[in-house]
């Protein structure tokens, strides 16, 4: 189990390290590039962390190698001592060992001492689950609106009233705009409805298909692939506006910037929560189970 563990952390690691430099490229290069409205402390935030991303990414490849390589070593001689035990006698592979009675309810959950406490609990956990994403789903939308309808546009135009900002802009650019926001915010209420009626609907397939584990990943997902959909809208956002504002190349908002990262850091949890395993797997002689 030691190395199946050390292989899972590995595999993190190695998946881990993309969406750090995905982060690093979606950081501003200088501050020539940061937006006037822009604060000095989120500046130096965003600066900070486009250089730290890639170092952090590479590092955690070579974390990765290293715990593989630990795996690949744990198991060998995981092996070499089931083999010795094999030679010294002390070790039968053909005995069968003794084995255990399970038995499953209608949905597949064992009844009986611990198992039976899993059973009672888990459609529970899982509705409860459901309904905690879908709703961080739900204010990851309204999050995101108020990014790209306020956040950006403020700090493109600093000290210019909101009003005046969308005024000055007008004409059929702000329009496309407002219909891509709208649009994109149909979408994101949309991903969060999809994790509510999977996780709050009792169904025997979907309590297989998608156990509490595996709903938040894939809420992290979605969320991720939402934050990513709001990168269409706010680059025209940032465009348009900045050229109408003649602000050149300093169109990287602090807002945006966060937002994005958001959804960077929506894709590092699905990661985390899917591939490692935090919860260590008590010790038990293997059984054969028989099933009733």
């Amino acid at each position: 189990m030691r190395a199946l563990a050390l292989l899972r952390a590995g595999i993190a690691c190695l998946l881990l390290a993309p969406v750090l430099f995905v982060a690093w490229i979606v950081s501003p290069g200088g501050e020539a590039a940061i937006a006037p409205g822009t604060g000095s402390t989120m500046t130096a935030v965003m600066l900070g962390w486009g250089t730290a991303a890639p170092i952090l990414g590479l590092l955690l490849l070579l974390a990765g190698g290293l715990l593989n390589v630990l795996a690949v070593r744990a198991g060998v001689r995981r092996l070499e001592r089931v083999a010795a035990a094999a030679d010294r006698g002390t070790l039968d592979p053909a005995a069968p060992a003794a084995p255990r009675i399970r038995i499953l309810d209608a949905q597949g959950h064992e009844i009986g001492g611990e198992g039976e406490e899993r059973a009672a609990r888990a459609p529970a956990d899982r509705r409860v689950a459901g309904g905690m994403l879908a709703a961080g789903l739900a204010a990851l939308a309204a999050l995101g609106l108020g990014v790209l309808l306020v956040g950006i546009p403020q700090q493109l135009a600093p000290g210019i009233p909101l009003g005046d900002v969308y005024a000055r802009w007008g004409g059929v650019g702000s329009s496309g705009f407002i219909v891509g926001v709208v649009l994109w915010g149909a979408l994101a209420v949309l991903l969060a409805l999809i994790v509510a009626v999977a996780g709050l609907r009792r169904s025997t397939a979907l309590e297989r298909l998608l156990p509490a584990r595996r709903l938040a990943v894939l809420a992290c997902v979605l969320g991720s692939a939402a934050v990513v959909a709001s990168g269409a809208p706010a680059f025209v956002v940032a465009q348009e506006l900045g050229d109408v504002l003649g602000l050149g190349g300093a169109t990287a908002t602090g807002a945006g910037w966060a937002f994005g990262q958001l959804g960077i850091a929506l894709s590092a949890a699905a990661i985390l929560i899917a591939v490692p395993r935090w919860r260590m797997p008590r010790r038990a002689a293997a059984r054969p189970s028989a099933t009733v």
